[in-house]
């Protein structure tokens, strides 16, 4: 079903003028496969182990790309071919050879499946840019390795059937930005992607603060900071990312029993306020034209250091009482030396340096942070169970930046 939809959709470019022509079809395959689902029809979509809406996000993204590659009838179809060829051979070879098994929330991939998309959208992506366009040479072969990982890590993490989405649009985009780029830059960024995830592996591999699917998507965090903003702006994440990783090595050794194995759900409220913060500060800079260099940075800087702390006492707040005594000054003097390493090094090697302004200003976000936290969790209405504490945690960030970013940006002269 998989595969053979997309052999129908590859053509659909060179088939159809309109959009709406389509997204009439696309329509009418989702209404087919809701009113399969319902009488229990068409086993070989619906009867799966987990709850997946894959089906319903298959055409829509069939629909999407349409409306996005009109003029670019290539990257449509190779799109299409990492949705229809790759998705559909890493389940076939990983449910029959996986072996290896890593946990994505409720969800399971294998290791032998995740290794047959990397190698197919490998070639899904390099053979059409070699045959098809004019794009060099040693250019597709790194586009094509630099999209094969990138969506293999974003394939890796998605759950509910969203990669259908994800992993088409994802490679759609990556096309129409990196087919301009040199060779020689390319490989650059491949090199340093490369080297950003194999240290977050081996970190996640030695100490087991996150599960290894939640370390290929922070992997794919810091780079993507790298990747759009520049070196300046992995360093607040990594500073972040190598204080937990040492406070949760002491912490283990103090209480065994405190919980483990962050999952993807838990790095998607952790990253989002300073993820989309990043976005924001890139539309500003290059779209509206702002009048200073990264107008943002100061917040982003600010709400990664306040996830940190918030982070701490999180993790307090799940374990046993009889441990918290034990790990109170470990959270405390973490969660200062959090704010006293993130905030002043993320600002002292950005463009602007570390201001007085820029350092009151990331304080005020940690605190606004903090106290919202602590003021809503005790509130009795507040829902005790997962995964409102991790909303409570983005909300809270996303409060106090909101508050902050129209104060700086008028401080600042952006406004």
């Amino acid at each position: 079903m998989h595969f053979g939809s997309g052999i129908v959709a590859a053509g659909f470019p060179w088939m159809f003028a309109s959009h709406w022509t389509v997204l009439v079809l696309g329509a009418s395959f989702a209404l087919i496969i809701l009113a399969t689902r319902r009488m229990g029809l068409l086993g070989s979509v619906h009867a799966v182990e987990r709850r997946s809406e894959g089906g319903l996000y298959y055409p829509l993204a069939i629909y999407l790309l349409f409306a996005l590659g009109a003029g670019r009838p290539i990257f449509y179809l190779i799109s299409l071919l990492v949705l229809m060829v790759s998705d559909t051979v890493a389940a076939l070879l990983g449910t029959e050879y996986g072996r290896r098994i890593y946990a994505v929330e409720r969800d399971h991939r294998s290791l032998e499946g995740s290794g047959a998309f990397l190698l197919a959208t490998f070639f899904a992506v390099h053979l059409p840019l070699l045959l098809l366009t004019d794009t060099p040479r040693a250019a597709t072969v790194l586009v094509a390795a630099q999209i094969a990982l990138t969506v293999t890590i974003l394939e890796g993490i998605s759950v509910g059937g969203s990669d259908n989405l994800v992993t088409p649009l994802a490679t759609y985009f990556m096309l129409t930005g990196m087919t301009r780029l040199p060779a020689a830059f390319l490989a650059g960024q491949l090199t340093v992607q490369l080297v950003v995830t194999v240290l977050v592996l081996l970190l996640a591999w030695r100490y087991r603060f996150v599960a290894m699917s939640t370390a290929m998507g922070l992997a794919l965090v810091v780079y993507g900071a790298y990747a759009l903003g520049g070196a300046e702006w992995t360093i607040a994440p990594a500073l972040a990312v190598l204080i937990f990783v040492i406070y949760y090595a002491v912490a283990r050794r103090v209480a065994p029993d405190a919980p483990s194995a962050y999952q993807v759900r838990g790095l998607f409220y952790v990253a989002i306020v300073p993820t989309v913060l990043f976005f924001l500060d890139y539309a500003l800079e290059h779209a509206v034209v702002a009048p200073i260099k990264d107008p943002l940075y100061v917040p982003f800087v600010g709400a990664a250091a306040a996830q940190l702390m918030i982070v701490f006492f999180a993790h307090l707040q799940d374990v046993p009482r009889r441990r918290r005594g034990r790990l109170f000054w470990l959270r405390a003097g973490s969660a200062l030396l959090g704010v006293l390493v993130v905030v002043p090094i993320g600002l002292a090697l950005s463009v602007t340096g570390a201001t007085a302004w820029g350092l009151l200003c990331a304080a005020a976000v940690c605190a606004v942070s903090l106290a919202l936290y602590f003021t809503v969790r005790r509130l009795p209405a507040w829902p005790r169970v997962a995964p409102w504490g991790l909303r409570l945690q983005m909300l809270s960030t996303a409060a106090a930046t909101a508050l902050m970013v129209p104060v700086h940006l008028w401080r600042i002269g952006a406004v």
